[in-house]
């Protein structure tokens, strides 16, 4: 069903992910009640596009896709890669800045932040390596799946690595983020004495909340559009070139 005509304002008391939806779409609050085709024309997004990911926010598990071939794919990767400044950027200073806070004010604790800031570094290592791996090797290769189709151009080179299954080959390895971080949260919700500082220990655990939600939706967003429209885009260039 069509939602081109519902109020975009009405889905945010639902689902307050929605606001980073927007922001890494860059649209502005204050739209009053404009519909939801009256903003994607507003903003210049495109109307399928918007009410993809949209649906696959508000719906998650229950989402089933029904325009990823209505519009093109760089408009994915691009929000894919603006999602990897956020986490890179907002949430992984927040939360550094939150341990480092935490070890100035209780510093009689030294094992102990000696064991968050290990398991945090190494999280933040697998996570920088994970995204990297994707905006410099899986995102170009969607990309380049992409211009050979709208360009009618043949490498054969390019034909070989599309038949070697690129796509199922990654997502065959295509591990969770979240992992690390519930190991963090046991540290501080199950194991550790309490902290004095209440503010800052709240503070970190709703950001890894947040950060894992987010990573949630990342992931179904790449398995449910972004592979799909890829993969997509491949059977029609092996169909077209064979």
């Amino acid at each position: 069903m069509s939602i081109h005509d519902n109020k975009l304002a009405d889905y945010i008391g639902k689902y307050p992910n929605l606001l980073q939806f927007l922001e890494r779409l860059d649209i502005e609050l204050g739209f009053g009640d404009l519909s939801i085709g009256e903003i994607c024309d507003k903003n210049g997004i495109d109307y399928y596009f918007f009410t993809e990911l949209l649906n696959l926010i508000t719906k998650k598990y229950q989402f089933d896709p029904e325009y990823i071939d209505k519009f093109e794919i760089s408009l994915t990767v691009r929000y894919l890669k603006n999602s990897h400044k956020d986490y890179l950027n907002t949430y992984i200073p927040k939360l550094k800045k939150c341990l480092t806070d935490l070890s100035n004010e209780e510093g009689d604790r030294m094992r102990d932040f000696m064991l968050l800031f290990r398991y945090f570094n190494e999280y933040e290592t697998e996570f920088r390596e994970h995204l990297n791996n994707e905006d410099n090797s899986i995102y170009p290769y969607v990309m380049n799946l992409s211009n050979t189709y709208n360009n009618d151009t043949i490498d054969e080179d390019f034909i070989i690595k599309i038949q070697s299954n690129v796509i199922d080959d990654y997502l065959r390895h295509h591990d969770s983020l979240d992992y690390k971080l519930s190991d963090l949260k046991n540290l501080l919700i199950k194991y550790f004495k309490p902290f004095r500082n209440k503010e800052l220990v709240h503070t970190f655990l709703k950001t890894i909340y947040e950060l894992e939600e987010d990573l949630t939706l990342h992931e179904l967003i790449e398995n449910q559009i972004l592979f799909r429209q890829a993969k997509n885009i491949e059977e029609m260039i092996l169909q077209r070139f064979k």
